[in-house]
Order: structure tokens, then C-alpha cells, then sequence
């Protein structure tokens, strides 16, 4: 199972916190980094605010950044991918020879976008979180239908109170928008046995990103790299189900239980 480190916005626009997000992200073992391509003057603003269009103006990063950023990837070794809302961002986005997106969650009824980055981008990743149960099994029909390949859904868990069946939509993958770092070890546990693709968090790294919306809910480094390991063991464990393992299992488990609920 690959772990994702959603960067968010926690970069606040700026290219050497976007650096060290990277940077971080290799560090802590993680497998792909992900940006969000996004851009101001999009927001339906019958839903928002003067407010939100400057924090988000402050925050979109351009083509060029968004290059730089792929090529230091590149340079770090590890994956890159960014989330893309409309069929525009997706047309430009295709400009960065990129071979991985995702399609953001209130974009993932956009059967247009959908279509597009079908034909053009070799893997497809789509956010469910903003999606009905019958929506989604809808898109899945369409998406059989139209022989779409190479595509993964992602169900997002806000609430620990939220229900969902990995079963019932078959799911190949989580992201987390939690702010109590033991449930998200449980369901990162629940995720592997589940036998999933994908495990996405919120990141922020080394980074104090206070003035970000997403702070509250986003990983630091150590947590992260915490994460990893025990995704690793998690794996190993699953491969060698005697007794030792079953021990070990039962072992780390409980040391993720025990952490504070208060983080």
C-alpha cells in the first residue's frame, strides 16, 4: 500500500516550503507527494467569500511552479501527482507530462473532466469524499461501461462516526482528514487488511502552517515517518501469520491504541 502526503495548501504559496514538504515527505519513507492545481478565479463565488478567494489566491501555485516541483521530485525519488477541479486546470495540467492525477471530490460528477483525463493521463485517481453512495455506484456503472482503466476511487473519512463498507464499492483507498492520530493508525491498519492501494493524509511536515485551513487535520513529520514504519510492519506481518508475527501484530497495534486521543 502506497501512502500519499496531501501537501494541501500547507505551503502557503510559497516554493521553499513546497521544497521542504518534498524533502520531508522522502524522508519519512513516504511513496508520492501530492499538490493541488487549483486557482482562484474558479470558485464559484455564489458559495464563497472575498475571503476565501484570497486565501486561496495567496496559495494556487502556476505551470511553472508546479514543473519545478515535479522535477525536485524527480530529483528526490519519489512520485508526484497533483489534484485537478475542472476540465481547463486538467488541459494545462497535461502540459507537465505528468502520469498520475486526481480528480478533487466536487469534481468527481464532472463526467466531462472524467472522460478527459481517461484519454490523456495513463492513471486516474477519484475522490469520493463529496459523493452518495448511489452517485458513486452510478459513476462506477459509467466508468465500466466506457471502459475506463487505470482508475482508483478514494473514500474520505472526516468523522470517526462516518460509516462506509470497503466492500460494498470497493474502494482502493483512504485519505484521512483526522486530527487524532491513533484512529488514523487503526484505519491505516484496517486499510492494509483490506488489502488497499492507497492511504492519503494530510501533510505538513517540518512546516508551522498556523494560517492554514488545514493545519488542524495535517500529519508532522515525525507522525508521518511514524506511519510508514508501521506500514511496513503492518505488511510483514500480514505475509507471516504465525505466531511470532500475530504477536508482533498485537504488539504495535497496541502501541497506536495508547496514544493520546487529544493529538
Amino acid at each position: 500500500m502506497k501512502i500519499i502526503a496531501e501537501c494541501c495548501l500547507n505551503h502557503g504559496g510559497d516554493m521553499t516550503n513546497a521544497k521542504q514538504l518534498i524533502t520531508d515527505a522522502k524522508q519519512c519513507g513516504c511513496d508520492i507527494v501530492k499538490f493541488q492545481y487549483l486557482n482562484a478565479d474558479d470558485l464559484n463565488m455564489d458559495m464563497c467569500n472575498e475571503e476565501d478567494y484570497k486565501y486561496y489566491k495567496k496559495r494556487q501555485l502556476d505551470l511553472n511552479q508546479l514543473m519545478e516541483l515535479k522535477m525536485y521530485a524527480e530529483e528526490e525519488g519519489i512520485e508526484w501527482l497533483c489534484s485537478v477541479f475542472n476540465k481547463k486546470r486538467a488541459e494545462e495540467y497535461l502540459q507537465l507530462d505528468a502520469e498520475w492525477v486526481k480528480i478533487g471530490a466536487g469534481a468527481a460528477l464532472d463526467f466531462s473532466l472524467v472522460e478527459f483525463c481517461k484519454e490523456k493521463f495513463k492513471n486516474i485517481i477519484i475522490s469520493c469524499g463529496m459523493m452518495t453512495k448511489k452517485e458513486l455506484l452510478d459513476l462506477r456503472l459509467l466508468i465500466s461501461f466506457k471502459q475506463i482503466k487505470c482508475i482508483y476511487f478514494m473514500q474520505t473519512i472526516y468523522s470517526m462516526v462516518f460509516f462506509y463498507n470497503p466492500k460494498i464499492v470497493n474502494y482502493n483507498g483512504l485519505s484521512i482528514h483526522l486530527c487524532n492520530w491513533a484512529k488514523i493508525f487503526q484505519l491505516m491498519g484496517h486499510s492494509i487488511d483490506n488489502e488497499m492501494e492507497f492511504f492519503e493524509v494530510h501533510f505538513k511536515g517540518s512546516l508551522s502552517t498556523n494560517d492554514s485551513r488545514d493545519d488542524e487535520c495535517s500529519v508532522p513529520k515525525d507522525i508521518l515517518w511514524q506511519m510508514a514504519k508501521y506500514r511496513d510492519y503492518f505488511t510483514d506481518i500480514l505475509k507471516n501469520q504465525n505466531n511470532d508475527g500475530l504477536k508482533l501484530r498485537e504488539r504495535y497495534e497496541g502501541k497506536w491504541n495508547n496514544i493520546s486521543s487529544d493529538k
